[in-house]
């Protein structure tokens, strides 16, 4: 028998040859089958050929991890069907699998499976240049050979059946290489020295013929020639085949061919061996070529180039000559290059591979995630630019008339948002990250209620998974609502304002177009004082051929264009022309005068078109939009094919400017070229493809372009392209880096881009930057207004959009309301998207090795950072529902700089009518907080804005604020700025003794109560009943029909004023019981002094005082003042409250504590107790001294806490800092007592919410009863505490409406009280002397301050009131029942038909009193008259029915009323028997007074104690202010020569510590004391030290204390 070791190398060997046993049988031998599959391999083990392995074979092995690298090209593949190979070879062949991983320490004979190396090498080296190709197989199948966990075998063979190859030596050189034989030869002829250290046989096999070769024993030419003849005689019929295949001039030519084709791949960049990964999927997807050659299906790009360089070879006889004449048959085939320049900018894109069976199921995992009740898919698929904000009719709860208040909607905008949309978007700012560069997946959303007393919040726990597997974690805390207005952050209520927020895209000036996300914000301008190509060209032209200008009228048109609609073509030729005129052509560059033509000659111009002149007899119509004639040509083109044709032949000839106009985009403070933005984002081939581009590649610059054509010109082609204005301003952008120096597709790399980023930006590193710029602009709430808008939702398209823009000048103001749309909380999930972007970026930085998280509050933190956030005073129900009507630009990615407010963006524009209210504040923030109209016309929750189009659908509740809708008649009469200044004092206006709601009413002050908060009402949000009632705990439980709760406090509560200095005691009013029941919409409590709730003109909010007013001027009227009765101050009596704050050590012992309730005078003991001594040295030092001594000591750490006001307590509230227990026992029994109260409360509420926190059935609990952290400062409620506690006393203290005091007359009249008439001397009128006049109104001051609503509303008031009064004495006086009825109602028609002549009022009062038996009318009278505030109120609409001064007077006819009348003054005189009477008859009537809380007691500043110092200066600070003596008073007693005075007030009374301490000492000891006996030293003043250290800290000498440069403690030291 025959081995292989037995045959001769390089001879046709004909007999059988069989494969080694080994030494020792069985063991030793590897033989390697080439094969291209695994079917291959089994038909060579099964096929008996000439090579048999007799037996001793009985082993297969097949490889399981494949990695390495070929030229640039990494590979990292694990086989994961090897079992499914090893059953499928065992199963047909009978082999056994090789047990092991490898082959290390296994030497059975085996074979050794090759295909899948082979799969690698073929789908890797595709495309490489041959020789490349050939050096590479050597070098791998060398590794591959002599692989370590081979080193058991002492004989390895390679095995190749030549019959799978026979038709393998046809095709081009590059195909053939993938034949082993032809492999084989190729490398023996070209160069032996690649395979020269491969020593092992290869044994080719032909049916029962073959040849041994082992390539390290070749000889250069002759081994070559050698094997090819035998091959031709081991396969005749393929010798002819095989001869010219290896013929030395073919695989010269082929060869040629190949690096001509790999020059031309380089030269233009369309193909190329990047640094890449080779992964399974691209093995697999590989069809090998050698097994079956038609199955290589090139592209046809590929064709072409290889048929061009094949071509050029055979036709040319040196590898340059063939180059030569290839490029230049590629650079004529235009359509080539385009293609390839095509593939290539398709190639540079990445491609996501798709994602892994993990990846998907992680994704499908995330949907199915609970959010609440609702998956985060169903959350997602909310459709919410469109959810329709809920209308509710509340027509059964109000008795007005007018219809406009019969629905309520924009109350439930903000509470629709909260809980439909709010969570929606919040998923969204997470889910956001499944498509960033490095996504991340959400697979755990908890949201958990964290508040504590201080803070209402919820804490989000997200946790995402990247592709890595790495996890994330991510808490926020996210601040809840409390009646979906309210936070409450640290302590204190906060409100967000409304946020006017522009639109994505928005046009705000003629050439600048702004992109605003919830990311970032935009500006795009057109930029250069060059213009456009075509224009550019055509100036040229005009300016060299100067017979040109016979043809234009010179001249500058283009401000008189401004009220008209033009282009940017247009307008920059009307910058320089008036007109153009030939034979048959003649523009108006003036549209003044294009108008005049179109009305003279009545041509007929569309909407969109703009006419500008004829050509041959027919209009010239430009459309807005294309900015071209309806056959596509620009006014260039209808110029210039006007002109003489020898004109035409030289425009074409004319090049452009390098530099033109172009868009800039302003991105991170920088203007850049938008072209060159858009192309470092994603190449020139996505700004063309987004531009919609028509454009060809030429191999040289055009000798002729149109006037539509440009170009850009590169190093390898010239990119010629037709373009219209807004195409011109992107690609001109281009011009700004050379793009000669590149070829075109090195434009769809970053390189082309850096120098001018960097050269712009001063740093490299900017391409982070913008690139995170480009991923996270559009936020999820951005892109999905921008779905809605159906404009591009990703970043470049969404660019060329705006930048189509510019294209003219034309555009809208930003305040337009058109351009935004209203937001409030949507800015949480927009501050939280962009924190996380913020982190994300660092973690993408740091390639996902860094953790992505965030600080936990950072969103709170950056929330109460904005001007949109303030902290919010409970002070009156105008002043919550202006400040929750507010909305401004300001915020969240809005327009926050002060400067930005020029004139132009404060008006109340058109667009406004229906969304905006009229007046404004009247200071700095006039037109920059505006106010929403009662009911804005927003119609979705995502804040769209629809104005009206027709002013007739305006009602009232559309056009005025709630503030104006409250004042009855003053928006329609008085001045507007003086409406404003209402407004304002209306927010400032604080609760009185008594008040009453309006006489003459729109109902507003009736539907107001829907949209308040539970501070003012409580309104029923479903039927229900009262289940609790614990009038100790002063709460009661009304439970809904759907279960859940509803709780009132009727117990005071202490709310902030934050602007008044002092805060306020609400208290709510109820009539409920327990077992009473309700329906939804019944005002359940409310609010004692701001409102009203009887059965004769239902729940109506107060408006002020109602007093009777004489509007005449007297002595104590002038320069803003005016006069008042004592019945008026007590009737306008405020009560306010003061806080006390007092600090003490948690070891305290406290002797006595102030109860709720208790009346406190000014210098009555709050707390008594004595400080802590914790120190252990001190307490050693106390037991030396002897007991009187210590005594001393102990008595004075004293502390005796008093009031500065005079009032009753009316709360105590405590914090501690430790634990209960850690507390001295005086103070434990204190707070355990305090805590219980709460527990118990809360402990009731819980029974009926046990799931909230610290807002159980609607009611915040804030206080404490347990341990409280202060701030990071030590900072609780504004004291310094470290270990101890902090008590609040809330001393409640009334106020009479004093001489200082401030009021306003119903509207914008006000006014301070100059004097208060005591009693018996009150002002009393003709008409009911026995009736008080309660103040005079100067009638100057309503000329001066235009406020005519005051005549019209005191004397409409007088006719109602008299009304009353005129209904009684009938009620009296008539003792049957049907006649007493008959007569009051026939007055009460004749009354209302006099004053309201649609009769509207007159209607509801028959409605009202027909239907009642003269018994129940009497009965309902009856109880009218007792109440005081009860009257038969008029319903008015403005606009629709208002009153006049006629009205009044019918009116008054009616009840016999005179409206003027003498007024009597007996306090002029301060004797009854000489009253002064006004001279002539004035008005006199009723009207509402509002009290400001500028109160005396806050504008007089008056100190009861000189206690609270400066540490740093020694002064008098805080309450004790006012005891120290102002500059003024200093100068008039230096003017007066008081020295002694000033000494003593400015030394021992004032910082000079030891000088007081001597002070107080002499006049303890002696009862006096003399200023001469006390220690005079400048280095005892504390302030004259603190002054002097500071000017010495600035390099200023003083002498202050010392005359040289040191401190006088330094001195004391060196002294």
């Amino acid at each position: 028998m025959i081995y292989p070791i037995d045959v001769p190398e390089l001879t046709l060997f004909t007999r059988r040859v069989y494969l080694p046993k080994g030494d020792k049988v069985g063991r030793g031998n590897l033989v390697y089958l080439y094969t291209e599959s695994i079917s291959d391999t089994i038909s060579e083990i099964n096929g008996g050929s000439n090579y048999t392995p007799l037996g001793n074979y009985t082993h297969y092995f097949y490889n399981t991890l494949y990695s390495g690298k070929l030229k640039s090209r990494t590979f990292y593949i694990r086989d994961k069907e090897k079992s499914q190979i090893y059953e499928k070879v065992s199963k047909e062949t009978g082999l056994s699998p090789v047990p092991t991983i490898t082959l290390s320490n296994f030497d059975k004979n085996c074979y050794f499976e090759l295909s899948k190396y082979l799969q690698i090498y073929h789908t890797i080296t595709d495309g490489f240049n041959p020789i490349i190709k050939m050096n590479l197989f050597w070098e791998y199948l060398g590794k591959i050979i002599n692989d370590p966990s081979t080193e058991s075998y002492t004989d390895k063979y390679i095995i190749i059946n030549a019959e799978k190859y026979d038709n393998a030596f046809t095709g081009k050189l590059k195909d053939k290489l993938n034949n082993p034989i032809f492999m084989l030869y190729y490398s023996l002829y070209r160069d032996i020295s690649v395979c020269s250290n491969f020593n092992h046989d290869i044994i080719i096999f032909y049916k029962t013929y073959s040849i041994k070769i082992n390539p390290s024993h070749a000889e250069k030419s002759k081994t070559a020639n050698k094997f090819k003849q035998l091959l031709m005689r081991m396969m005749p019929s393929k010798a002819s085949v095989i001869d010219n295949s290896m013929d030395d001039n073919t695989i010269t030519k082929e060869e040629t061919a190949e690096n001509v084709k790999e020059t031309l791949n380089k030269e233009f960049n369309f193909t190329g061996n990047n640094e890449t990964t080779v992964t399974d999927k691209d093995v697999s997807s590989v069809i090998t070529k050698s097994s079956n050659p038609k199955s290589d299906e090139k592209s046809e790009i590929e064709k072409k180039i290889e048929d061009k360089a094949t071509k050029a070879a055979s036709v040319t006889t040196t590898p340059d000559e063939a180059k030569k004449v290839a490029q230049e048959e590629i650079e004529r085939d235009k359509k080539l290059l385009e293609e390839m320049y095509n593939k290539a900018v398709s190639s540079s894109k990445p491609i996501s591979s798709a994602s892994s069976a993990r990846d998907k199921q992680i994704r499908e995992e995330q949907g199915k995630i609970a959010v609440g009740n609702m998956t985060i898919d169903k959350l997602r698929s909310v459709q919410s630019t469109h959810m329709p904000i809920p209308e509710v009719d509340v027509s059964r709860s109000i008795k007005t008339t007018n219809e406009n208040m019969r629905h309520v909607k924009f109350a439930n905008f903000d509470k629709t948002y909260n809980e439909k949309v709010l969570p929606k978007d919040m998923v969204n700012t997470f889910t956001a990250l499944n498509d960033k560069s490095i996504p991340l997946t959400i697979i755990k959303y908890d949201v958990k209620d964290t508040s504590d007393e201080l803070n209402y919040k919820d804490t989000y726990t997200v946790v995402l998974e990247d592709v890595n597997r790495k996890r994330h974690t991510i808490t926020v805390d996210i601040p809840k609502f409390i009646d979906n207005k309210f936070m409450w952050i640290g302590g204190g209520k906060k409100l967000i304002l409304h946020q006017n927020f522009l639109f994505p895209v928005v046009k705000s000036g003629p050439d600048k177009v702004q992109i605003v996300t919830n990311y970032n914000k935009m500006f795009i301008e057109r930029f250069g004082t060059k213009s456009i190509t075509s224009l550019e060209r055509l100036k040229k032209l005009i300016n060299t051929e100067k017979d040109l200008t016979d043809f234009f009228e010179i001249g500058y048109a283009y401000k008189l264009n401004a009220e008209y609609v033009t282009t940017v073509e247009y307008d920059e030729l009307s910058k320089q022309f008036i007109k153009f005129e030939t034979d048959d052509c003649v523009i108006y560059f003036n549209q003044q005068e294009a108008t005049e033509i179109v009305d003279k000659d009545g041509v007929h111009v569309g909407d969109t078109e703009i006419f500008i002149g004829y050509f041959k007899n027919n209009p010239i119509l430009i459309d807005q939009d294309t900015q071209k004639t309806g056959d596509d040509k620009s006014i260039s083109d209808i110029i210039l094919e006007a002109l003489p044709e020898e004109y035409k032949r030289k425009f074409e000839a004319i090049k452009a400017p390098k530099r033109l106009m172009y868009s800039a985009a302003t991105t991170m403070e920088q203007k850049v070229s938008l072209g060159l933005l858009l192309g470092f984002w994603e190449g020139l081939g996505s700004v063309m493809k987004a531009l919609n581009l028509n454009y060809t590649l030429e191999p040289k610059v055009p000798k002729a372009l149109s006037a539509k054509q440009s170009y850009l010109q590169f190093a390898d082609c010239v990119l010629v392209y037709e373009e219209n204005v807004a195409q011109s301003l992107v690609m001109n952008g281009f011009r700004l880096i050379e793009t000669k120096e590149y070829k075109i597709a090195d434009m769809e790399t970053k390189e082309p881009y850096m120098d001018y980023l960097t050269k712009v930006y001063g740093k490299r590193s900017i391409a982070n930057a913008l690139m995170n710029t480009y991923e996270f602009t559009i936020d999820p709430i951005t892109k999905e207004i921008l779905e809605d808008l159906h404009l591009p939702t990703t970043m470049v398209p969404l660019a060329i959009y705006a930048n189509s823009l510019l294209a003219d000048s034309q555009y809208t103001p930003d305040y337009n309301q058109r351009l935004c749309r209203v937001r409030r909380t949507e800015i949480i999930p927009a501050i939280l998207y962009d924190a996380i972007a913020k982190q994300y970026i660092v973690y993408k930085n740091s390639n996902g090795r860094k953790k992505l998280s965030l600080q936990r509050d950072i969103v709170l933190k950056k929330l109460l950072a904005l001007p949109t956030v303030e902290e919010y005073s409970t002070l009156n129900p105008l002043l919550e529902m202006e400040r929750t009507h507010t909305t401004m630009y300001k915020g969240w990615r809005g327009i926050n700089e002060d400067r930005s407010y020029t004139q132009d963006k404060r008006v109340f524009d058109e667009s406004m009518k229906g969304i905006i209210g009229l007046a404004t504040s009247p200071d700095g923030s006039v037109g920059v907080q505006k106010t929403l109209t009662l009911e804005p016309n927003v119609v979705s929750v995502r804040g769209y804005l629809e104005p009206y189009k027709d002013e007739k659908e305006l009602k009232d509740i559309n056009l005025f604020s709630p503030g104006e809708m409250l004042t009855p008649l003053a928006p329609t009469q008085d001045d507007p700025t003086r409406l404003g200044h209402a407004i304002k004092q209306g927010k400032h206006i604080i609760p009185v003794k008594h008040s009453s709601p309006v006489l003459i009413s729109n109902g507003a002050e009736e539907a107001i109560r829907f949209s308040l908060s539970s501070d003012f009402v409580i309104n029923a949000k479903d039927d229900g009943e009262v289940v609790n009632v614990n009038e100790e705990m002063g709460l009661i439980i009304c439970k809904y029909k759907n279960g859940s709760c509803q709780a009132i406090n009727i117990k005071p509560q202490i709310v902030k004023n934050g602007g008044g200095g002092f805060y306020i005691s609400n208290i709510l009013s109820t009539n409920l019981k327990l077992g009473d029941k309700f329906k939804k919409n019944d005002l359940l409590a409310w609010h004692k002094d701001f409102f009203k709730s009887n059965q004769y003109s239902g729940s109506r909010m107060n408006v002020g005082t109602l007093a009777k007013v004489a509007i005449m001027s007297t002595y104590n009227t002038y320069q803003d003042s005016t006069v008042i009765t004592d019945k008026l101050s007590h009737d306008m009596s405020t009560e306010m409250v003061f806080n006390k704050q007092v600090v003490i050590g948690k070891n305290a012992t406290v002797d006595f504590i102030a109860k709720i309730g208790d009346k406190v005078d000014v210098g009555s003991s709050l707390i008594q107790f004595d400080t802590s001594f914790e120190d252990s040295e001190l307490n050693k030092l106390l037991d030396t001294l002897s007991s009187e001594l210590k005594e001393g000591v102990i008595e004075n750490s004293r502390n005796n806490i008093q009031s500065k006001t005079a009032g009753v307590i009316e709360d105590i509230k405590m914090y501690s800092t430790v634990e209960l227990s850690e507390l001295s026992p005086s103070l434990q029994k204190i707070f355990g007592k305090y805590y219980k109260k709460i527990n118990d409360k809360k402990k009731l509420l819980t029974e009926y919410d046990p799931e909230s926190s610290i807002v159980k059935c609607g009611l915040l609990f804030s206080e404490s009863t347990g341990k409280v952290s202060p701030n990071k400062y030590g900072v609780l409620k504004g004291q310094k505490i470290e270990d101890g506690v902090l008590i609040e006393f809330y001393i409640k203290h009334e106020e009479f409406l004093e001489i200082g005091s401030k009021v306003s007359y119903y509207t914008g009249l006000k006014t301070t009280i100059g004097e208060v008439i005591p009693p018996g001397y009150e002002p009393y009128s003709e008409f009911r002397k026995d009736e008080e006049v309660s103040s005079l109104i100067a009638s100057n001051s309503i000329l001066k301050r235009m406020t005519p609503s005051v005549l019209l509303v005191s004397l409409g008031n007088k006719c109602i009131v008299e009304l009353k009064r005129s209904l009684r004495k009938i009620f009296i006086d008539t003792p049957d029942d049907e006649k007493c009825k008959e007569e009051m109602t026939s007055l009460i028609y004749k009354f209302f038909t006099a004053f309201d002549k649609t009769k509207t009022n007159t209607e509801k009062y028959k409605s009202l009193f027909e239907p009642m038996t003269p018994g129940a009318f009497r009965k309902w009278f009856r109880g009218f008259f007792s109440d005081e505030d009860a009257y038969l109120i008029l319903d008015i609409v403005d606009y629709e029915r208002s009153i006049t001064f006629e009205d009044i007077e019918r009116a008054a006819k009616v009840i016999k009323v005179p409206l003027f009348e003498y007024v009597y003054l007996p306090h002029i005189t301060m004797d009854k028997n000489k009253v002064i009477r006004s001279r002539v008859e004035v008005p006199v009537g009723y009207i509402h007074l509002k009290r400001t809380q500028q109160t005396v007691m806050k504008k007089n500043g008056i100190s009861t104690s000189s206690d609270i110092r400066s540490p740093l200066t020694g002064q008098v600070t805080g309450a004790d202010k006012n005891g120290r003596e102002s500059d003024l008073e200093n100068i008039m007693m230096v003017s007066l020569g008081m020295t002694n005075c000033l000494k003593e007030l400015n030394g021992p009374r004032a910082d000079d510590m030891v000088a007081k301490r001597e002070m107080l000492s002499d006049i303890a000891k002696q009862g006096y004391v003399k200023y001469d006996d006390l220690t005079y030293d400048v280095s005892n003043k504390a302030t004259l030290n603190t002054v002097n250290t500071y000017f010495l800290g600035m390099s200023i000498k003083t002498d202050l204390v010392t005359k040289g440069n040191m401190l006088k403690s330094t001195l004391r030291k060196e002294l």
